[in-house]
């Protein structure tokens, strides 16, 4: 059928007015749209720059730490000012950190473009000390599982320092199967509170822990009250010989050399000796105290029980033994600083050794 003019008209001005509608609605819908993106627009680039401000007022603060510890551990270096920088896109979204520092007093943005394989993982090991010292304020403590296999010496001496002088106020715990690394370690630490312990593995028992001087006392003390004598002669005679490694060190006793492991290997005799030769030299007073002679039953009793002989055992004989191996190492121990007399406080003018706090002396000459 055909329409007529008016009707066509109509047709047309009807459709063109719902056109107009759609479309003046569909504006105001761009309109609101695009206010919300320009509105969204301003807050992620306030959100980022923000961001921003805070990661790069957080990452000065590891900065800082990081640049101490680099320093300590590497003082002769032309290293200065190690910074972390925030890396951005090319639209200023923030995609990484990088490691800067100068060099010789020039800005450097690559570390291994100048340092050496040991210097890049000293530089790695400063950041993640900085990080736990940032992060775990409440906790503190730090665990260490052979960290220095890649280092150099003098890297490996001086991160040790670092641990001890540095991070004191952290639980520390190191792990490493460097045997002369862990030496030094073991000699920087004693008197510090420090548990030094060692691994020991056989065919039969697999991995073991050796027992801390601590333990095999406390074990030797639960033994006694129990009048458990079993293997108590032979538990005496290993806490007698870890005590006495000690006083030797402590007042430099010179024993015969000894390759590596062999060296830990002295017997409570040999110690023993050492220690009464020393003080015969040294301190003429010393060497003739009863206590110092009456340590010898000690070492007759705990042999005895630790070798296969006819002598036979009694817990009287082994608590004379402990009350004379305490009394030994009261003349060489402070009771108010729980630390050694030691050589490290000797005192020329005054012809003296003492501890750390001076209130515990041994004559010296």
């Amino acid at each position: 059928c055909t329409l007529s003019p008016f009707a066509t008209v109509a047709s047309k001005v009807s459709v063109a007015k719902s056109s107009f509608v759609r479309l003046s609605k569909f504006n105001l819908e761009l309109k609101i749209l695009t206010d919300q993106a320009e509105s969204l627009d301003t807050i992620v680039s306030d959100f980022t720059n923000r961001q921003k401000e805070g990661m790069e007022a957080f990452l000065r603060t590891i900065s800082q730490s990081m640049n101490d510890c680099y320093l300590f551990m590497n003082p002769s270096d032309k290293v200065d000012n190690i910074r972390l920088v925030c890396l951005n896109d090319k639209q200023g979204e923030f995609v990484g950190v990088a490691i800067n520092f100068d060099f010789h007093q020039k800005p450097v943005d690559s570390a291994k473009k100048y340092l050496s394989e040991s210097h890049v993982n000293a530089l790695g090991l400063c950041l993640f000390l900085s990080t736990v010292r940032t992060f775990n304020k409440s906790s503190k403590f730090i665990v260490l599982d052979d960290v220095i296999s890649s280092f150099d010496k003098e890297h490996r001496t001086m991160f040790a320092r670092l641990l001890v002088e540095k991070f004191s106020d952290f639980q520390v715990i190191v792990l490493t199967h460097e045997t002369e690394w862990f030496e030094y370690f073991s000699s920087l630490v004693k008197g510090r509170q420090w548990k030094i312990i060692k691994t020991n593995w056989t065919p039969e028992d697999g991995t073991t822990l050796a027992e801390s001087v601590g333990n095999l006392r406390e074990q030797i003390d639960q033994k006694i009250k129990k009048n458990d004598e079993t293997e108590l002669g032979n538990m005496i005679r290993r806490y007698g010989e870890r005590l006495l490694k000690e006083i030797a060190e402590s007042i430099e006793a010179p024993c015969a050399f000894r390759f590596n492991e062999r060296n830990e290997g002295r017997t409570f005799e040999e110690l023993y000796s050492a220690i009464r030769s020393q003080l015969g030299k040294k301190s003429g007073a010393t060497a003739s105290l009863s206590t110092i002679a009456a340590l010898a039953t000690c070492q007759f009793f705990t042999n005895k029980t630790s070798h296969d002989s006819k002598y036979r055992p009694n817990l009287s004989d082994m608590k004379v033994a402990l009350k004379d191996l305490d009394a030994f190492c009261a003349t060489f121990k402070c009771e108010s600083c729980a630390r050694w007399i030691n050589m490290e406080f000797e005192s020329i003018p005054d012809k003296k050794i003492s501890c750390k706090c001076g209130r515990t002396a041994l004559p010296w000459k």
